[in-house]
């Protein structure tokens, strides 16, 4: 990963096939990465999604993400909402 991916996007990605939606596969995706990243005695992790992806960023504030704040995508100047979720708390 690279420093901007990081700033951008975070520790954690996933995607799930528009067909495949809201079937908590989002979810259960999130919960489990969350879990090993406990294991490999991560503290922190940080997220990104679109401001217009109310599925994925609901899904990281069920995890009680922290809003940090918006940064604005280089390339298409689409704003991306940032969180982290400290894994002292979680998982």
């Amino acid at each position: 990963m690279t420093d901007e991916g990081l700033k951008k996007w975070g520790h954690i990605g996933y995607g799930i096939r528009p067909s495949e939606r809201r079937k908590s596969y989002a979810t259960q995706l999130l919960n489990f990465t969350l879990k090993k990243a406990k294991e490999y005695k991560i503290d922190k992790v940080y997220l990104g999604a679109y401001v217009g992806n109310i599925g994925s960023w609901k899904t990281m504030e069920k995890f009680d993400a922290e809003f940090i704040g918006i940064v604005i995508e280089k390339d298409t100047g689409l704003p991306i909402k940032r969180y982290s979720i400290n894994l002292n708390n979680n998982a």
